[in-house]
């Protein structure tokens, strides 16, 4: 009977030392939960500041739009790097076809099937399309092709600008490797490309190509990502204009 006793006490004491160990562990998480509330409300009201200071001084040195690395800015015991490049670096999806988007899937690993198949259904659904999360519902696409969209698409009626958009993208809407060493090496030489020039360069059939672009030194719209640094990790994107008009946002 005392052996009975013995193990029903030990299994009490077992029980109220694990019922305290978890209200003292769900107390802690609570705390740190509260505290970190407020610096993320924060947050959310800062990175729209923040993405106006960066087109700030994207406009007054265009460079930064070009640049690698985030402009750091400080709030408090919160540190913040932004990032800013041009929006029309990135082809309009409703100034090119389909037939340019399934080659920049087929491109990024996509299967030919599945690919021509996106684009289709992208292409009969875009006109009600406003943000680019809104890709998501159409069928066939999920996260990775989405991702796909926004680092070489953007949804803005616009032109695409000559000054920043990457080789890859010249290259995809078929520019000869002369025409795209011309782009190149105009913005190493010169900082921009001429239109004059350019127009020059590029062979009789893919002339009509070249009104698709625009020259100027500085873009209409930008992409701004802010990241919070410290005290803890979090990022918006925004697209916006020159003015803080924006456009689309999203989390990464």
């Amino acid at each position: 009977m005392m052996g009975y006793v013995l193990v029903y006490v030990l299994w009490m004491i077992a029980f109220l030392g694990a019922l305290i160990f978890f209200a003292s562990y769900k107390t802690v998480k609570t705390k740190e939960v509260v505290a970190t509330q407020p610096q993320s409300w924060s947050f959310l009201y800062e990175a729209r500041a923040l993405a106006k200071w960066g087109i700030y001084l994207a406009v007054n040195s265009p460079d930064i739009l070009r640049a690698s690395y985030g402009a750091p800015y400080y709030v408090g015991d919160r540190k913040y790097l932004v990032y800013v490049s041009a929006e029309e670096e990135r082809l309009s999806l409703r100034l090119w076809g389909p037939e340019v988007f399934e080659k920049l899937l087929l491109q990024k690993g996509f299967e030919k099937e599945r690919a021509k198949e996106m684009a289709q259904n992208l292409y009969d659904r875009l006109a009600g399309i406003k943000r680019s999360g809104e890709l998501l519902y159409i069928p066939g696409f999920d996260t990775r092709a989405l991702e796909v969209v926004r680092e070489n698409f953007t949804l803005l009626p616009t032109l695409t600008n000559i000054n920043y958009v990457s080789e890859e993208i010249l290259e995809v809407v078929g520019f000869s490797k002369q025409e795209i060493d011309y782009v190149k090496n105009s913005i190493n030489e010169r900082g921009f490309v001429s239109f004059d020039g350019f127009l020059q360069t590029v062979s009789p059939q893919r002339k009509d190509l070249v009104f698709k672009f625009v020259f100027t030194p500085l873009p209409i719209y930008y992409r701004v990502k802010v990241v919070m640094d410290k005290p803890f990790r979090s990022s918006l994107v925004f697209v916006m204009t020159s003015d803080g008009s924006v456009y689309d946002v999203w989390e990464e």
